[in-house]
């Protein structure tokens, strides 16, 4: 079960990397994260993890979700609302959608909870998105339906938290 979730969790940061960075090359424009970010990594029972797209991202030991986020500036980055549309397309079957706009780090964002199957597995995502100094932003919390509620707490802790300074 945990070598699932963690499966799980891994299948999903990379979904969000490749869906996020959906670039057209119009030259050699490198796209590179955004440095200047103050959080708070998740805690008790989160580990940082290494090797993923993400610019930061932590498992949580028992449970398997992922806290995660990646940055992503380039002058071809998609707006905020398009790249959630394109996270959404990437899913077959979603069950349940809630998306809503909101002002979070003094910018326009969308806030988008899904829940869907990811081979074979209820998962559910919640996603916020959204655009600053020319950089694209995807604060994310995955992890499997049935114990999904045990780590909400932690992300809204760390959203709290996140701050994009100048």
């Amino acid at each position: 079960m945990k070598n699932q979730m963690k499966k799980t969790a891994l299948t999903l940061i990379l979904l969000f990397g490749f869906a996020s960075c959906i670039n057209i090359p119009v030259g050699p424009e490198k796209v590179v994260p955004y440095k200047n970010v103050s959080f708070q990594a998740p805690a008790p029972g989160f580990t940082k993890t290494l090797g993923t797209p993400s610019d930061h991202s932590w498992i949580n030991d028992r449970t398997g979700a992922m806290i995660s986020y990646k940055s992503e500036c380039s002058r071809q980055s998609l707006d905020a609302d398009d790249t959630l549309k394109n996270i959404s397309n990437e899913f077959y079957a979603i069950s349940t959608t809630e998306l809503q706009s909101f002002k979070f780090n003094s910018r326009k964002a969308y806030r988008q909870k899904i829940t869907t199957e990811v081979e074979g597995v209820k998962t559910n995502f919640d996603m916020v998105v959204f655009k600053k100094y020319g950089c694209l932003f995807l604060i994310s919390h995955t992890g499997l339906t049935s114990n999904f509620s045990l780590t909400e707490k932690a992300f809204q802790k760390f959203l709290v938290a996140f701050e994009v300074q100048r």
